[in-house]
C-alpha cells in the first residue's frame, strides 16, 4: 500500500473553522484527517503544510484550539501549521487587523503553539523566485523539523499538505488579482521537499488534499507538477521534465480535449503523452473515450466515391415564362428545392424575372431615346469610386446623364420613375463619397482629431450599408 496520497476533492476546506464555514469552505478536510489519525490510529502529532494562495485561517484557528487544550491538559494531540500565502488576498484583503495579524504569526513552542506564516514575494524572474525559495519559503521545513524534534520526541507523526493551485502562474487574474504568483515548477519542488520531510519524520506517510485552484490551466499544470513531485521525491529517478507543464503543452491539451461540434477532426499521429492522456481522461468522467481516429501521415486518402446523377449544389436553371403569361397561374405555390438559401415560390421567381427584364428595358430605352448619349454612358459606367479620395466629377456626370434620360418624353412613365430613383441613389452616393473624403484626412499633429474622424468614417460606412450602396 502506498504511503503517499493525493485527495482530489471539492470544495476546498482550509477557510472553515470549528463551526463557521467560510470562503467556499464547508468542512476542513485536513483537520478532519488529522483528527482521524489521532482517534483511529493514535497518531498524536501532525504536520500541516498549506501552499494555497490564501491564508488557511480556518485550519490555523482549529490548530490553535487543539494545541491550547493539549497544553493546558498536558494530554491530547499537537499540530504544527505552516502556510505560504499572499498577505494581500482573502481573508486579509479588506485590511482587517485581526486577519492580518493571524496571517503573520510566527511562534515556535511558546504557549504550546507551533505556527509559521510566510508571505509570498513578487518576483521578476525565475532565478529571483528560486533565491527566495531557498532563503525564505524553505524555512517552513526547518520550523516543522523543530516541532517534531522538540515536541514529538520520537513518537509517530503524520504529514498533511493543503495543496491549493490558485497561486499558479496560470491562474486567472480575477482570482490572483494582487500579482502574487508562483511558477508551476514550485508545486513539483515543494512536494518533493515535503516528501523528503515525510521520509525523515513520518515513515514516508503524507496525505495531500486539494484546496484552491479555479482555472483549467492552473489546475491541470499544478496537479501534474504536484503528482510528479509525489512520485519523484528522490529527484531524478523518473526523469521529470518541467516542459511537461509548459504553456505550449497546455494549449495542445486544451485543443484536443475541448468539446467539438460536428464531425471529429482528422489528425495525424499525436505525441505519446497526449494520446495517453486522451485515453485516460474518460476513465475519470465515465464518458466514452475522446481519443480520435488517427491517420498515419504516409497513408493516402481513399478516392471519393463516384457521384451519379446531377451533382449537389446550385439547382439547374430553367427558363421562366414572361410576366402575365396564361401558362402560369399567379396563385401557384409550387416551390423549388435548393441547397443554398431559402425556398422561393413560383410567383416570387416570376416577379424577380420581371424585375430583371424591366432593368433590361430601361437600358434599351436609354440607348434608343434622343439626346441620351450621356445617359447611355452613365449606365455603362460604375457608380463606385475606384480609390478613396478620388474626385467625384464622374458621379456628377452620371447623375446628369440619367436626368437627361428621365426628362425625355419618349420614355414611359414607369421607366422615368425608375430613373428618378437611380438619380436619388447617385446623389446620395456623391454625398457619402464627399463625407468619406473629408473624414479620411489624417492629422499627424492631433490624435484626438484622428479619433473623431475615425468615428465619422464609421458613420459614413454605416450609412452606405443602410442605403444599399456598398
Amino acid at each position: 500500500m502506498s504511503k503517499r496520497a493525493f485527495v482530489v476533492i471539492r470544495p476546498p476546506g482550509h477557510h472553515c473553522g470549528e463551526d463557521n464555514p467560510n470562503g467556499f469552505c464547508f468542512v476542513n478536510d485536513v483537520a478532519v484527517g488529522a483528527a482521524h489519525a489521532y482517534t483511529e490510529h493514535n497518531i498524536r502529532y501532525a504536520v500541516i503544510f498549506d501552499i494555497d494562495l490564501h491564508h488557511g485561517n480556518g485550519t490555523q484557528a482549529i490548530t490553535w484550539e487543539i494545541n491550547h487544550d493539549t497544553h493546558m491538559d498536558q494530554a491530547g494531540m499537537r499540530i504544527f501549521y505552516g502556510s505560504i500565502h499572499d498577505i494581500l488576498s482573502y481573508p486579509c484583503e479588506e485590511g482587517k487587523a485581526d486577519a492580518i495579524k493571524d496571517a503573520s504569526i510566527s511562534i515556535g513552542g511558546q504557549y504550546g503553539q507551533w505556527i509559521e506564516n510566510i508571505h509570498l514575494r513578487p518576483y521578476q524572474s525565475d532565478e529571483q523566485f528560486w533565491l527566495d525559495y531557498e532563503s525564505l519559503y524553505s524555512k517552513i521545513f526547518e520550523k516543522a523539523a523543530a516541532f517534531v524534534e522538540n515536541a514529538a520526541k520520537g513518537e509517530e507523526v503524520m504529514v498533511f499538505l493543503s495543496c491549493g493551485f490558485d497561486a499558479s502562474e496560470y491562474e486567472s487574474d480575477a482570482m490572483s488579482r494582487h500579482g502574487s504568483k508562483v511558477p508551476t515548477t514550485f508545486y513539483h519542488r515543494f512536494t518533493r521537499d515535503a516528501c523528503k520531510f515525510a521520509d525523515r519524520f513520518s515513515n514516508g506517510r503524507i496525505v495531500s488534499v486539494m484546496e484552491g485552484g479555479y482555472s483549467d490551466r492552473a489546475l491541470t499544470s499544478g496537479a501534474m507538477a504536484h503528482v510528479c513531485g509525489l512520485v519523484d521525491s528522490d529527484g531524478g529517478k523518473f526523469n521529470v521534465d518541467p516542459d511537461w507543464w509548459s504553456f505550449e503543452n497546455l494549449l495542445m491539451l486544451e485543443k484536443y480535449t475541448q468539446k467539438r461540434k460536428g464531425r471529429p477532426a482528422r489528425t495525424t499521429f499525436l505525441a505519446p503523452w497526449l494520446q495517453r492522456t486522451l485515453d485516460i481522461l474518460p476513465l475519470f468522467s465515465g464518458a466514452p473515450s475522446t481519443s480520435q481516429v488517427l491517420i498515419p501521415p504516409s497513408r493516402k486518402r481513399d478516392p471519393p466515391p463516384t457521384k451519379t446523377g446531377r451533382p449537389r449544389g446550385r439547382p439547374r436553371k430553367h427558363p421562366l415564362p414572361l410576366a402575365g403569361s396564361s401558362s402560369i397561374s399567379s396563385t401557384t405555390t409550387t416551390t423549388t428545392t435548393s441547397s443554398k438559401g431559402p425556398k422561393r415560390t413560383l410567383p416570387e421567381r416570376q416577379a424577380a424575372a420581371s424585375s430583371k427584364r424591366r432593368r433590361l428595358d430601361i437600358t434599351a430605352h436609354a440607348q434608343d431615346a434622343p439626346d441620351s448619349a450621356t445617359g447611355q454612358q452613365a449606365i455603362g459606367q460604375s457608380t463606385q469610386p475606384s480609390v478613396v479620395g478620388e474626385p467625384i466629377e464622374q458621379g456628377e456626370a452620371q447623375t446628369a446623364g440619367l436626368e437627361s434620360v428621365a426628362s425625355t418624353s419618349s420614355v414611359p412613365r414607369d421607366l422615368r420613375l425608375a430613373f428618378a430613383e437611380e438619380i436619388r441613389k447617385l446623389k446620395k452616393l456623391e454625398e457619402n463619397i464627399a463625407a468619406f473624403q473629408v473624414a479620411y484626412r489624417p492629422d499627424l499633429q492631433n490624435p484626438h482629431i484622428n479619433w473623431v474622424r475615425t468615428q465619422r468614417l464609421k458613420e459614413v460606412l454605416q450609412s452606405w450599408e443602410m442605403d444599399g450602396l456598398t
